[in-house]
C-alpha cells in the first residue's frame, strides 16, 4: 500500500482516500456496514466503496444503499 501512496504522490496523480485498511475474512454484515455509513469529510455520503485486495488482483464496489435518499 505505501509502494502505491508513493507512487501517486511522485506522479502527482490523485488517489481515492483509503477509508480503512486491514487483513481478511471480513463479513457481508460489515461491508454493508462500511458502504452504508461511509462519509466524506464535506459531509456527503459516499456513494459505496471499493474494496481492493492488496496481495492479490480483485476489488469490488458495495453500494451505499441510502445513497441519494
Amino acid at each position: 500500500l505505501g509502494a502505491l501512496v508513493g507512487l501517486c504522490q511522485n506522479l502527482k496523480i490523485p488517489m481515492a482516500a483509503i477509508i480503512c485498511s486491514g487483513h481478511g475474512p471480513i463479513s457481508s454484515d460489515t461491508i454493508r456496514e462500511i458502504a452504508d455509513s461511509t462519509i466524506y469529510a464535506d459531509g456527503v455520503p459516499a456513494e459505496g466503496v471499493v474494496f481492493r485486495s492488496i496481495n492479490s488482483n480483485w476489488s469490488f464496489k458495495a453500494i451505499n444503499l441510502g445513497y441519494g435518499n
